[in-house]
């Protein structure tokens, strides 16, 4: 069976995931916190395979930041944590935004470059996914497919 990778755009309230495959979306959503800790905790049992879990790292620009981003980071520790006690240390992972850009070819720019990068990488895909994705599950999903596509060669997916 193909094996699973869950891109995660942490955030301050709710959290968006995406599931892919490397070929198809295989579930998509944004929901609150809670929910998303409890979707990560029944993942394993729920997909009956091979699964990483990958989340937006959150990085540094030299400025100030606020309290909204330290309750982001906050849940992203939280949600990380019960990832790796669910799958175990090496199917949890972070990415840098800068990483995906950079896999993405969007050197500087933002989601709406990301999306149109997003769109010309998969655009062999059936379907209107782009249609129907929104805002942060779009993140979601550029981290997963950035990370079935650099990093799963150098990290193996056990299951």
């Amino acid at each position: 069976m193909t094996p699973l990778v869950i891109g995660i755009d942490p955030g301050t309230k709710q959290s968006a995931y995406v599931e892919w495959d490397g070929e198809w979306i295989q579930e998509i959503g944004t929901e609150p916190n809670p929910q998303v800790a409890k979707y990560l905790r029944d993942v394993a049992r729920r997909t009956g395979r091979a699964t990483c879990v990958v989340f937006e790292a959150i990085e540094s620009y030299g400025m100030p930041i606020g309290r909204t981003t330290l309750e982001t980071v906050f849940w992203t520790g939280r949600l990380f944590q019960i990832a790796r006690d669910t799958l175990g240390p090496a199917q949890v992972s972070r990415l840098p935004r800068r990483a995906v850009k950079k896999h993405l070819g969007v050197g500087s720019g933002g989601d709406k470059q990301v999306r149109a990068a997003l769109i010309r990488t998969l655009d062999h895909h059936h379907g209107d996914w782009h249609n129907f994705i929104k805002f942060h599950q779009l993140a979601a999903l550029a981290i997963a497919v950035t990370w079935w596509n650099t990093e799963r060669s150098r990290q193996p997916l056990k299951g």
